[in-house]
This record gives structure tokens, C-alpha cells and sequence, in this order.
């Protein structure tokens, strides 16, 4: 009441909760439609970020004075617990007197107020299953749209928080649209984010949280992209399918989006990649370490995969020799890098191979050292494409570099792709490619193939690198300054630095 005045304590005054009043002149006008979950009084201005953290969940007093969500366990910054000096849940209404929680507030005397009402505010959103946008497929659906729903401004709401329970879910979640959420929580469900692998995929962004116990299917080009900050915990997995040669000649560099399992930051190849033919993937045959033509025969169920081909790289670039066996159970940590030949024999060099990564999803900084005067094969170690420049300048020096963000020069700026486009062959001096390559200046076409330990026939590359690293692309850095550039510019090798902000 715009007359009541004061601080709240015992007191006869009247007071309307969720109306707006007409500029002192005891009226009120926009009165709220529908029922209200919580009602709280603070007595400092809170900001935009503030509200968006605590709008589909309760709040709790976490040590002595801090602020938390109670679903997503994160403090709700420059806020503290003695600024809330009204506190009242919905629920505990009993004999008309609206009671305060933890005692924080007076009772009041509700009037026209005389049952509870059925509980319809989304803390969180809770999925029963089918298409992520029918309201419908949510509980409580008569009242509230979907999350990350268009609202009263015309722009998405992308502070949402929904969950996944494998108990109320009857059938999977799934969504052929790109979802952004504040945090989501997968309790044994199954989020599948449609696409095809015909350059089609929506992304699934998480700002702050996610908790993954169940299975985020991430269909064709679809992504999980966190933000930086955004946390990640959990013991359940994700699958992200990519697309290879076919050839079980030719060579990719792969680096898988996943680890084996949740607290590990490490992979095999055999855990985390399989036969992505089928809708359901299987695990890849993988042949013997000496079987160089174990895939050579063509197509099988489940598909092949030679042993031999397996390697990872950290060394001296001129020694051939540095190339390391990994093997099929050999451990690679995320964001290394690996070599394996394809599935079909005789496939040609356009034909390709579908692969499903399945795992624990890799978040947050990632770091890997490397030494000066070195070449190491990396690989984008997250389910979403990374910005290559972005990469490349988190680990370049501000001082030599504008815009770059690091304090010295980890590589020479250059990020290496190999390019096998000829040569139906397992003999090295035979191979027919070369490396494409990206920098801040640019990206250049596959080199033609003049490296004198493979057939040097000068044939002509055929692919030119994009802006972005693809989920599960190996590529090379060096740390060995090429002579092109200023002679007064070092390298100095130390951590390669991955981080959502590339992301």
C-alpha cells in the first residue's frame, strides 16, 4: 500500500503482491494473472544476472552468509543471505496466515486466500518426454511454455533451467531446434538433439550448469556448447557421431570430443569410438597391432578397423621415428590427437565412413605441453567447433600479437591439417598429400605432395581449413619459428591452452 510506509513489522496496513502502483495515488494497476510460488523482499536493488540465476529455483543459505541456488548449486554473485528480509514459500499457508520460511519476514493475514493452489511454477522445468517445444511434453504444462521459449519481448528466454528425470521422463526429450538454457539437469534421461550428417545440427548451449547422469545424443552436426564458467558433473554420457574416410587406406587425424569415463582425462580409442553405421552404434573391430590389411576387404558388420594405423606425435619433426604406437587401448589424453586409416578397402577417396564417439564430454580448460623446437598432433577436444583464431591467439603473445591473450608465444601460429587425397597404398613412399594449413592471415589449400619421404608428384591439395576446428579434427602445431617471420619474435613452447571461450 503506497500509504503503509516504513519497514515491515507487526502492523494493520494492507498490501497487494504482484501489482504495480499508479505513482502515489493509492491505486494499482498491470495486477499479476495467476498464482504465485515465492514471494521475496530485499533490501537492496537486485541486478539482471541475479534474477535470471534464481528464477526457476529456490534459494538457500549456503556458510554463513552466501546465497545459493538450490537446484544448481552456484553462488548468486554480490548477493548475501541478510539482504533477504522476507521469505515466504506458497506452500505453508495454513489457517490464512501466509508464514514466513526460516523465520525470515512476519506472518500475514492472507484475505480471499482460502486453499493452496496447484502448483504450476516451473522450479525447475521438469520433462515428461517427446518434443522439447510442446508444452505438453512438460509437467505443469497447462500454464507455462516450453523452456528457452520466445518471451513478452520477442527474444528467447536463455536463462532457463530444466530436468531430465529418467523416472517422469515416459520417452526421450527431443528438439530439432537449438536450445539454450541456463543449467540443465539430465537425471537418467535421454536428451536427443536432432540432425543429419549432411551439414545439419542444433546446438544444445549450457551457460552455467549441466549435470549429466543419463545420455545426450547429439545428432549429424548437432553440438554441446558450454560457455565459459559453465560447469559440468556428472556420471552419464554423451554421443556426438563425425564423419571420416572410408578408405582403409588414407588417413585421418582425429581427437575425440569424450573421455573413457567421468573424472578422467584420458581416452582410449577403443572405449570412446565406434561403428556409427547403424542408428545404434557398435563397438569398432579393431584388428590386431601387426594386421596392416585387417579393413582392407571392404564393408562388414560391425565395421573394421586396421590396429596398425593408430599413432600419436609429440617431437622433433624431422624424425620420422617420433610418430608413437597408441594402439587401440593406449592412452591419449583429451585434446591429443591420433592417426587411423578407414573401414572399406577400396573406398574412394570422397566415400566416407560414419563414427559415433561415445563418452564422458570434455569442458573447461585443457592444457597440454609442449616443448620448444616440437611438433605435437593435437586435436578440438570438445562436442562443438571451435573458433581456429580464437585458438590460436589464446596462445600467442599479447605483446607480439594484437588481440592474442597469452603471455608468451606456445607455437608459431599456424595450425597444420593433413590432406590424404591419393594413393590407394599402405607404403609411406607411395602416399599421395600434404598439409593444409590456417593462421591469422588466412587459411591455404593442402600443399601438394613434395615431402620427399611419400610420392612428391606435386599433385595439387583438394581441401582449404574453414574458420572453425570440427568436433573430433586433429591437427598439428610446431613450436619452431619459421624463418618468414620477424626475426626478433621467440617461441618458447609451455601449455597449450583449450577453453570454452573458443568454443
Amino acid at each position: 500500500d503506497p500509504v503503509g510506509g516504513g519497514s515491515p513489522g507487526d502492523n494493520a496496513y494492507k498490501a497487494i503482491l504482484g501489482a504495480m502502483d499508479n505513482n502515489g495515488t493509492e491505486t494499482s494497476s498491470n495486477y499479476f494473472n495467476g498464482w504465485m510460488e515465492e514471494f521475496r523482499i530485499w533490501d537492496i536493488a537486485l541486478t539482471e544476472d541475479q534474477l535470471h540465476l534464481m528464477m526457476n529455483q529456490r534459494i538457500i543459505q549456503v556458510g554463513t552468509n552466501k546465497v545459493e541456488g538450490e537446484i544448481i548449486p552456484l553462488n548468486i554473485p554480490n548477493l548475501d543471505w541478510n539482504n533477504l528480509i522476507g521469505y515466504y514459500r506458497m506452500d505453508n499457508i495454513g489457517c490464512g496466515n501466509l508464514v514466513p520460511h526460516e523465520d525470515i519476514g512476519v506472518t500475514g493475514k492472507l484475505k480471499n486466500i482460502t486453499s493452496s493452489q496447484t502448483r504450476t511454477a516451473p522450479l525447475p522445468y521438469i520433462a515428461t518426454g517427446g518434443d522439447w517445444w510442446n508444452k505438453n511434453s512438460w509437467k505443469e504444462s497447462q500454464v507455462w511454455d516450453p523452456p528457452n521459449s520466445t518471451g513478452v519481448n520477442d527474444e528467447k528466454i536463455d536463462w532457463n533451467i530444466a530436468r531430465l528425470d529418467g523416472e517422469t521422463l515416459n520417452n526421450p526429450a527431443t528438439s530439432d531446434n537449438s536450445i539454450n538454457l541456463l543449467g540443465l539437469l539430465d537425471e537418467g534421461g535421454i536428451l536427443t538433439m536432432e540432425g543429419s550428417n549432411n551439414s545439419n545440427g542444433n546446438a544444445l548451449t549450457i551457460t552455467h550448469y549441466l549435470k549429466l547422469d543419463g545420455h545426450i545424443d547429439l545428432n549429424g552436426e548437432s553440438q554441446l556448447v558450454q560457455t565459459e564458467g559453465s560447469i559440468l558433473e556428472g556420471s552419464g554420457y554423451l554421443t556426438r557421431d563425425q564423419q571420416g574416410t572410408a578408405s582403409s587406406y588414407n588417413y585421418n587425424y582425429w581427437s575425440s570430443p569424450v573421455v573413457s569415463n567421468t573424472g578422467n582425462q584420458s581416452y582410449t580409442i577403443a572405449s570412446v569410438m565406434h561403428d556409427g553405421t547403424d542408428e545404434i552404434p557398435k563397438k569398432l573391430d579393431i584388428g590386431p597391432t601387426g594386421f596392416v590389411t585387417y579393413a582392407d576387404g571392404g564393408f562388414t558388420v560391425p565395421r573394421k578397423i586396421s590396429g596398425r594405423w593408430l599413432y600419436k606425435f609429440r617431437g622433433d619433426a624431422n624424425q620420422y621415428s617420433e610418430w608413437e604406437y597408441v594402439g587401440k587401448d593406449g592412452t591419449l589424453l583429451a585434446g591429443e590427437g591420433y592417426t587411423m586409416k578407414g573401414t572399406s578397402g577400396n573406398a574412394d577417396i570422397k566415400d566416407l565412413q560414419n563414427y559415433t564417439f561415445r563418452g564422458f564430454p570434455n569442458n573447461g580448460p585443457i592444457s597440454l605441453s609442449v616443448a620448444k623446437d616440437q611438433n605435437y598432433l593435437l586435436g578440438n577436444p570438445y562436442p562443438s567447433a571451435i573458433d581456429a583464431k580464437k585458438f590460436i591467439l589464446d596462445n600467442l603473445s599479447s605483446s607480439d600479437v594484437n588481440g592474442a591473450t597469452n603471455t608468451e608465444n606456445i607455437f608459431n601460429g599456424a595450425l597444420y591439417f593433413w590432406d590424404h587425397f591419393g594413393g590407394q597404398t599402405h607404403i609411406l613412399r607411395e602416399y599421395v598429400g600434404g598439409y593444409a594449413t590456417i593462421n591469422l592471415s588466412g587459411a591455404v589449400q593442402s600443399a601438394s605432395s613434395i615431402d620427399e619421404r611419400i610420392n612428391n608428384n606435386n599433385a595439387p591439395g583438394t581441401k582449404t581449413p574453414g574458420s572453425f576446428i570440427p568436433v573430433g579434427q586433429g591437427f598439428f602445431v610446431n613450436t619452431v619459428l619459421d624463418p618468414s617471420l620477424a626475426d626478433d619474435l621467440t617461441i618458447s613452447g609451455g601449455d597449450i591452452n583449450f577453453n570454452n571461450g573458443q568454443r
